[in-house]
């Protein structure tokens, strides 16, 4: 009866597995670990080397979440907020 659903009590918006994802990603490289420590090996449906170089070459699937949220600033609006960009949080949990 378990499944990898995640059932949410009521509607939230940006709370998927990518922003997920994009939240452990920012956790990891704030803690300084290797990227493999989350994308490892056994994980992701085989594609854990391909989201290791889209993470490292700056592409964030998720982040954008994360800022619509007020965890985060993406690049394009670093200038508006003068905030540390992704994957850097201004706060961990979602309010």
């Amino acid at each position: 009866m378990l499944s990898d659903g995640v059932e949410l009590p009521e509607p939230a918006t940006y709370a998927t597995e990518a922003e997920a994802t994009a939240w452990a990603y920012a956790a990891v490289r704030h803690l300084q670990l290797d990227p493999a420590v989350l994308f490892h090996c056994g994980g992701y449906h085989g594609a854990s080397d391909r989201l290791i170089s889209t993470f490292s070459l700056g592409v964030y699937p998720g982040a954008f979440g994360l800022a619509q949220s007020g965890m985060t600033v993406v690049a394009e609006d670093t200038c508006a907020h003068g905030a540390s960009v992704y994957p850097e949080m201004r706060q961990w949990l979602r309010s």
